[in-house]
């Protein structure tokens, strides 16, 4: 094997590892809202609305945030959308977010961990 054909196979893979850092950190900067829900009917609607709308989210179920996490949110209402857009509450709230423009890319921000 020679010093050429080394060289070409190893740039070659350092190409298509940058590749695949520069997808993967293209889909990680890319924020899905997050759902809050409960089990009502209002929060099923609004996922089937999400889903019908191609629209990608994270679900977070009340109980199982009150199981995880500190607390009782009392005062949280459900369905509710968290998103870098703001945040929507009920099912109004919901299809007002997906009539926004939204841009596939966001700068990072300090909001980008919550």
């Amino acid at each position: 094997m020679s010093i050429r054909y080394v060289f070409k196979m190893t740039h070659s893979i350092t190409s298509d590892i940058n590749l695949n850092k520069t997808i993967l950190i293209e889909v990680l900067l890319k924020r899905k809202p997050i759902l809050l829900i409960d089990d009502k009917e209002e929060s099923k609607q609004a996922i089937e609305f999400l889903i019908n709308n191609h629209i990608e989210y994270v679900v977070l179920h009340l109980k199982k945030f009150e199981e995880s996490c500190c607390a009782e949110l009392p005062t949280t209402r459900a369905p509710s959308l968290f998103a870098p857009e703001g945040i929507f509450k009920d099912l109004e709230g919901i299809m007002k977010y997906a009539s926004l423009d939204k841009q596939d890319y966001s700068p990072v921000s300090e909001s980008a961990y919550w």
